[in-house]
């Protein structure tokens, strides 16, 4: 993760097509800006993605609780 969002989907397709349906984590690398982490999130969840590591820089508190809420992936 984290080459830009366009890159990123078009990369996960590829590999789902070559290891087929498997348990895939995407380290984001705090590549986004945090109010674009959820629409981001959003479509790794739609490619199949279980969960998204650092999608934004993000320190705890009240902004991480409100991402997560946010977040459909932990």
């Amino acid at each position: 993760g984290g080459q830009g969002a366009d890159t990123d989907i078009a990369a996960l397709r590829e590999i789902r097509r070559a290891v087929g349906d498997l348990l895939i984590y995407v380290d984001c690398n705090r590549a986004y800006p945090v109010k674009e982490a959820p629409g981001y999130v959003a479509r790794l969840a739609g490619e199949g993605v279980a969960l998204a590591e650092d999608p934004c820089p993000l320190s705890p508190g009240r902004s991480f609780g409100e991402l997560k809420a946010e977040c459909v992936l932990p």
